[in-house]
């Protein structure tokens, strides 16, 4: 197992069970029906030697914050979606829907507020009862309110009608259909249905995070809307591997890309590409230390006044030495900037 490979692992281990006096125990069970979630935000800077740093590639840093819960069932972030009014709608790896309304001040992320938290529920109406059954990975939030889930290990997209975190019953929905292939097969078990994404045309693109072939290319799904299924693949940036994606204008995606090194730790590269056959996605910013990053794993994107604004978000697995953190940025039109580095 190559140093690149190893970290994606340890996490998926780490996300079934907390690590308590280090001893790993038994993950946090779903929550018991709909549930207010109380949330506390503390900002951190983009760079911690130098907060003043703003701009990162083609990302202009507009605030973030690491959020905290008294909820133990709160952590394990693994996708991230955007809707009206300022709310975001994640899921989690342990089975859960997380939804939230961001605070904002001078165009700023400075908190959260109206957490709510629930389990995501199957086609008969139960709660995931084994971390396989409720592996969460990514989420797509329509604007007729249909949330399509992303789930790994069984790897499946569960469709549920009218989610609406503003409402939080709507979150007791049990999903109304179930899309399986045998395009599927071939994906890891632990590293399967990581990455999904609609497109403006209604096609879904569903990466998986491992399986890459002789060249280190990902195996991708395109599902139009009339179920047809072809297979694509989308070369990341070496070393890292897809972790979730958001269109950004027609055929345009942006793809949160994670890596760990013994050296460098955790780091995150945002890409955009094109749909293809072979998606090559361009460089537009690299969250490397000591700039403020983790085990990013969600990524949403919010337009308002001709800006495209995009929020990252990461999974703490439930570890004490990681971070849920929610960052806000602005994708810059401009060609790419030099980062200036702490």
């Amino acid at each position: 197992m190559r140093a690149g490979e190893m970290w994606p692992r340890i996490l998926l281990v780490l996300a079934g069970g907390v690590v308590v006096g280090g001893v790993l125990a038994a993950a946090p069970p779903a929550a018991d029906g709909v549930a207010p979630l109380p949330l506390t935000a503390t900002p951190v800077p983009l760079a911690p030697r130098d907060p003043a740093v703003r701009d990162v590639g083609r990302l202009r840093y507009m605030g973030g914050v690491e959020l905290q819960s008294t909820n133990v069932t709160f952590g394990g972030l693994s996708g991230l979606a955007a809707g009206r009014d300022g709310w975001l709608l994640a899921v989690s790896d342990t089975g859960n829907w997380v939804g939230f309304r961001t605070v904002e001040k001078h165009g700023r992320l400075v908190g959260v507020t109206d957490g709510v938290i629930a389990p995501l529920l199957d086609e008969i109406g139960g709660a995931a009862l084994v971390k396989k059954a409720g592996d969460a990975e990514a989420v797509v939030w329509d604007a007729d309110g249909t949330a399509s889930v992303s789930f790994e290990q069984d790897d499946r997209i569960a469709v549920y009608p009218r989610i609406d975190p503003a409402r939080p019953d709507s979150l007791r929905t049990r999903a109304a259909r179930i899309i399986r292939t045998p395009a599927t097969s071939g994906w890891p078990d632990n590293g399967g249905g990581e990455t999904l994404v609609r497109l403006s045309d209604g096609t879904l693109l569903w990466f998986a995070e491992d399986g890459q072939d002789a060249e280190g290319r990902s195996p991708a799904l395109r599902i139009a809307p009339d179920g047809t299924v072809s297979a694509l693949l989308y070369a990341a940036p070496t070393g890292f591997r897809p972790t979730d994606a958001a269109e950004v204008a027609p055929g345009r995606v942006l793809i949160v890309n994670r890596r760990f090194t013994p050296m460098e730790g955790m780091s995150a590269v945002v890409t955009l590409a094109t749909v293809a056959p072979v998606m090559q996605g361009e460089v537009v910013a690299r969250l490397v230390p000591p700039l403020t990053t983790d085990n990013m794993e969600g990524i949403a994107v919010m337009r308002a006044d001709g800006r495209t604004f995009v929020y990252l978000a990461s999974d703490d697995n439930f570890a004490g030495y990681q971070r849920t953190l929610l960052l806000k940025f602005e994708l810059l039109n401009a060609s790419p900037a030099s980062a200036r580095r702490p």
